[in-house]
Order: structure tokens, then sequence, then C-alpha cells
């Protein structure tokens, strides 16, 4: 599992669920804009704990691995939630920009051609 630090409190989640928060917590960033998410969790005593975050552009969130003895929480679709919404928020992060007309004249002078 991992240990994951957020707003001065930590909590343990299983590997998968702290490196999809991870990642959505940095898609979020890219677009400035926050999430609530719900977690699962393993409180200090080894009990199965929901954990709740708002997550955002200034969200500071440490992930790192810990040898521990509890087992890990049900995940349920945790990380599959969690990986849709990164994959929605990069998705809104992506801009489409149509090339601009171009212009023939920038590069030869029709008026200069000889028609003879």
């Amino acid at each position: 599992m991992k240990r994951v630090s957020y707003a001065g409190e930590s909590f343990l989640t299983p590997d998968t669920v702290a490196d999809a928060l991870v990642d959505l917590t940095a898609a979020l960033g890219r677009v400035q804009k926050a999430e609530a998410v719900e977690l699962p969790a393993v409180d200090d005593q080894g009990r199965s704990q929901p954990v709740r975050l708002v997550l955002g552009p200034a969200s500071q969130i440490l992930a790192v691995h810990e040898d521990t003895r509890y087992a890990e929480p049900d995940v349920g679709d945790t990380v599959e939630r969690l990986v849709a919404k990164t994959r929605q928020t990069d998705a809104r992060n992506v801009a489409i920009v149509a090339p601009a007309a171009v212009s023939t004249s920038a590069f030869f002078d029709l008026d200069d051609v000889d028609s003879a």
C-alpha cells in the first residue's frame, strides 16, 4: 500500500488508488479545476475507513510505498472512476486550433509574372 499525505494528514490506500489519485490531481491542476473524491483507506489501527478529499490546482499530494500488515480495503470501482475523471479532465484540456488561411502573396507576386 501507499501512504498518502494530504493537508497535514496521511492515510494508507492501495497502490492503484494512490497512483490514480496523483494522476487526477495533476490533471485537475492543468485545467485549474477542483473535484471532490472519496477513497477507500486504512486508518492507523488497520480499520477500513473511507476518506473524502477536495483536489484542485493547489493540492499537494505525496504517495509513498509503505510495508504494512493491514489488509487492503476493497477498492470496488474507485480506480476506474478516478481514471475516468482523469481522462475526462485531460480531454477538456485539448484545444483544437484551425490553421490560418495561407496567403500565396507571401511566396510570390503574380503581378510580376510575364504572360508572354
